[in-house]
């Protein structure tokens, strides 16, 4: 996840043809200096957020505006900044590193400001999920074990963990604070997928076949998306609707597939690899219909976030050994 990096020397606004044939809009970008560009998350207003490393390879923080400004960011004393998830009213959560080579966690508010934080006794915090009241999910890491973290509005951390897990991950918050995560079981053979509701119940769930489940996205009606992984390490997507009924799905030719957003309308989008180790981007409709794109002439292109109005999100690269720049794609 680390090694995912890119930004503003031109900006362009392309037309072009999907793969499945509709006509979308793409504009592309970078931040100013960088050399690789990942956007990973956009929000209601089409505001982007992610990373950008520059010519000596240090990772940095951006936040890209619908009109195209860029502001780019990390908290003092960081040699590495990585935000990840972003909320309606622009608020960022992510991680950096200092110069011992820890990982904190940091909150960037809409102005600016930004906080650094760590739950106790925590040597590696991992901030994943920020709903829209600013409440803050996540997992820390001791010496040794992972646990699950809860951070409020107002700065108070709660740790969460799964009842029998040796280490819980917690990934995805909504509106109501309903929770998605994984756990890990005693034995060590599996990783469970859960969802924790407001009132602290805990349900657990696994799509036939897995053995490890990553649920990193929940939406507003308590739609779950992610990614679980077969006997084989092979990648598939699941959704889960609030009602606990499991469908797996992957895009036609995909060997891989990967989940890393949902919207309130239930419309999913992540990306998938051929059997020629070509990366495109996909979405699936709430009805279960899949379009494939990629990035106009893109070696690669990867779907990292959706937001309400259906626009996505990611970064591609031309060939394995080119840049990686930011990107959006309307409809």
């Amino acid at each position: 996840m680390r090694t995912r990096i890119a930004l503003l020397a031109a900006l362009c606004l392309l037309g072009s043809a999907d793969i499945a044939g509709a006509s979308a809009t793409y504009v592309t970008f970078d931040p100013p200096g960088s050399v690789n560009t990942v956007a990973f998350q956009i929000n209601a207003v089409g505001t982007v957020g992610g990373i950008y490393q520059d010519s000596s390879g240090v990772q940095h923080g951006f936040v890209r505006t619908s009109d195209g400004t860029i502001t780019t960011f990390d908290p003092k004393g960081s040699t590495g900044t990585y935000g990840y998830n972003m909320n309606d009213n622009g608020v960022i959560d992510g991680d950096w590193t200092d110069a011992s080579g820890v990982w904190h966690g940091f909150v960037r508010a809409a102005d600016g400001t930004i906080t650094t934080f760590d739950p106790k006794g925590s040597n590696y915090t991992e901030p994943e999920g920020v709903n829209a009241k600013g409440i803050i999910v996540g997992t820390y890491g001791t010496s040794t074990e992972y646990h699950g973290f809860m951070r409020s509005a107002s700065g108070k951390i709660t740790t969460i963990d799964v009842s029998g897990s040796v280490s819980t991950y917690l990934f995805g918050i909504n509106k109501t604070g309903t929770i998605s995560g994984s756990w890990d079981d005693p034995d060590g053979q599996q990783t469970h997928g859960f969802v924790r509701g407001p009132d602290g119940t805990v349900t657990t769930f696994d799509p036939s076949g897995s053995i490890y489940v990553s649920a990193p996205r929940i939406n507003d009606n308590g739609v779950i998306a992610g990614t679980y992984y077969d006997s084989q390490n092979v990648g598939h997507a699941f959704v889960r609707d609030a009602s606990g009924t499991i469908t797996a799905f992957d895009p036609s030719g995909s060997i891989d597939t990967r989940i890393h957003g949902v919207n309130n309308k239930g419309v999913i989008s992540g990306r998938y690899e051929d059997a020629k180790s070509h990366i495109h981007g996909f979405i699936r409709s709430a009805t279960g219909k899949i379009t494939s794109y990629e990035y106009p002439n893109a070696g690669d292109t990867w779907d990292e976030d959706i937001n309400a109005s259906g626009a996505t999100t990611g970064y591609y690269q031309k060939s394995l050994t080119g840049k990686t720049h930011g990107y959006i794609r309307t409809k």
